[in-house]
């Protein structure tokens, strides 16, 4: 409780001012929820990251104490559409008391839910409630909910296209080496996508080998641009409407991996697995208009990236894995590992 509640500091330009707060705790345990968010790959405490329809997520619910407790409260978790309940979740304590400082880094420090994708529809609602039937004794009841008012927040859920690959393997006329990319191995180039990209589903089908003219492919980047303006004249000639995404086999395994067209949908990598897997990821985020993060030394930086170094800022999950990821990984857009 701050002592005064409001007042009044001037300011001179170029000057400072200074204003004194006193708080007291309230004597007594209380709960109450200092945030709530879903993530499906990376998210905001503010959960400004809009969430996209039919894909798997992780609601994170963190009920703070005010004090020291062995407290074990539940909480409740409803969605609607509009002023319909369409579910009632009950969540156990994760731990043998609430925690008295929020901590994002440990999955053990919140309540959380998993989320099947086909709950998660435009227009849905959450409203979500700590200790619902008052089973833990506290000095202020009133401040159990999420949102405080008791209003259920809006959520902001987005039905987004399928996107559409084509996988084209690619035979060097000069070696005769072919990328190797199959339906046996054509799920592994996509999962890093349906990970880190706003996606649910990805309709992929793989192309007769295309044989390039092109003189053999250096580790420096050499002949590699010859190769995408083929792959992208071949796209316009067979006037497809997907991504196409050639597959090259390369006499070296250090060196330029992938190349990709900003903004314009055609790209290419190589087949060496698993790092090809992130190839594919990178060169389509260049693709869908991203330039490169700044870590690593890349050309084509992206000026109003939002944090220094290149690294992703916030928290994020892997919802496979059922792993945190932390603030301080580097965007998959960098030069810079672990993505």
């Amino acid at each position: 409780a701050p002592l005064p509640t409001t007042q009044v500091v001037a300011v001179t330009a170029g000057g400072a001012a200074s204003a004194l707060v006193t708080y007291s705790a309230p004597s007594g345990l209380d709960l109450c929820i200092d945030g709530a968010y879903i993530t499906q790959s990376v998210q905001t405490w503010a959960g400004t990251v809009p969430l996209v329809a039919d894909r798997n997520a992780l609601l994170r619910v963190f009920v703070r104490a005010t004090q020291a407790n062995s407290a074990q409260p539940s909480v409740r978790v409803r969605f609607y559409n509009g002023s319909t309940l369409l579910s009632t979740t009950v969540v156990p304590a994760p731990s043998a008391s609430v925690p008295t400082i929020i901590d994002e880094a440990t999955l053990n420090s919140s309540w959380n839910v998993t989320l099947a994708g086909a709950s998660l529809q435009p227009g849905l609602k959450m409203l979500i409630d700590v200790d619902p039937t008052g089973a833990v004794a506290e000095t202020d009841e009133a401040d159990n909910s999420w949102p405080v008012s008791g209003t259920p927040a809006p959520l902001d859920v987005r039905t987004v296209s399928t996107l559409m690959v084509r996988f084209v393997p690619v035979t060097q006329s000069a070696n005769g080496l072919t990328g190797n990319v199959d339906i046996t191995n054509k799920d592994s180039f996509l999962a890093p996508m349906l990970k880190m990209f706003p996606l649910s589903t990805i309709d992929a089908d793989i192309r007769d080998p295309f044989t390039t003219s092109a003189p053999v492919l250096a580790s420096s980047g050499t002949n590699w641009s010859q190769v995408l303006g083929e792959l992208l004249a071949l796209r316009i000639a067979e006037a497809s409407g997907r991504y196409y995404y050639g597959v090259v086999k390369t006499t070296y395994t250090s060196g330029v991996a992938g190349l990709g067209y900003i903004s314009t949908p055609a790209a290419m990598g190589w087949d060496y697995l698993p790092s090809g897997t992130e190839v594919m990821a990178h060169e389509l985020g260049h693709n869908f208009g991203r330039y490169h993060a700044p870590c690593g030394g890349p050309s084509g930086v992206d000026p109003f990236f939002p944090y220094s170094g290149g690294i992703i800022g916030t928290f994020g999950y892997d919802i496979v894995a059922g792993q945190i990821k932390f603030p301080i990984l580097r965007d998959l857009m960098s030069y810079c590992d672990p993505h």
